[in-house]
């Protein structure tokens, strides 16, 4: 289970990276019992390279190691959280079966990651949470003739198979409030309570029995099927998912 706590709308800035950090595209730090991996390609929006996606896994798998990790906290530099997966990494041509299907491939290891390990992720989620746009939260990708494996099992199990319908058929945006009505997010404040929230969250958590938080997130994995990424492959093979992706914008 990963628990988010999001801003209501688009912050004006946040702190830069130290320039010896900057080259790293994922950073780990631990700060008592919170270990924070952070996605640190704010020129790029956070958008998740495969490298990146790997990187992630490994420091994921590293924190749950940790005995005296209990809560982990995915953040991105910049004004942005996350735009998604990196729709140029593979430039303006089709991709190859193989390429697609490692592209995918990381990504079910990076969700199945987050949801396997036995400790608490929290995102703390700050501006656009997607791929293409200066907005908030959206699912584009029919736009982009990407049929994402993830999208229907996760977004069904958040906010229902109604309201996951509206948000994948049109693609259209939402903030934060509507995303934590819905029950998409966990939380919204303010961007000024962000950090707030997000330490509040924590300091609740870290109240809890470790092992038994581990047995009830193991249960909640349980309750949501896994994606098959090479049933996957195909789809995102064609010349038209290139041309889409490559020129995405909005």
């Amino acid at each position: 289970m990963t628990m988010s706590v999001a801003t209501s709308g688009v912050p004006q800035g946040s702190e830069g990276a130290m320039a010896d950090e900057v080259a790293q595209p994922i950073r780990l730090r631990r700060e008592g019992p919170v270990g924070h991996i952070v996605m640190a390609r704010p020129e790029k929006r956070n958008s998740l390279s495969a490298v990146m996606r790997n990187l992630m896994c490994g420091y994921l798998r590293e924190l749950d190691r940790d005995p005296d990790i209990d809560v982990i906290v995915i953040s991105g530099d910049g004004p942005a959280f996350s735009a998604g997966g990196d729709l140029r990494e593979h430039g303006p041509d089709a991709m190859t079966f193989e390429q697609a299907w490692t592209m995918l491939a990381s990504g079910v290891d990076l969700v199945e990651s987050i949801e396997a390990i036995s400790k608490i992720v929290v995102a703390r989620v700050q501006g656009p949470a997607h791929a293409g746009s200066t907005s908030r939260f959206r699912c584009p990708e029919l736009l982009r003739a990407r049929p994402d494996p993830f999208i229907p099992f996760r977004l069904v199990s958040k906010v229902g198979r109604e309201k996951a319908a509206d948000l994948m058929y049109t693609a259209r945006e939402i903030d934060g409030i509507e995303a934590e009505r819905i029950g998409l997010v966990a939380r919204c404040v303010d961007e000024d309570q962000l950090d707030a929230e997000l330490d509040s969250l924590i300091a609740d958590v870290l109240r809890t029995d470790r092992t038994s938080r581990a047995v009830w997130k193991r249960m909640l994995r349980g309750a949501r099927p896994s994606a098959n990424a090479w049933e996957f492959a195909d789809f995102f093979t064609s010349g038209q998912t290139a041309e889409r992706s490559y020129n995405f914008h909005r």
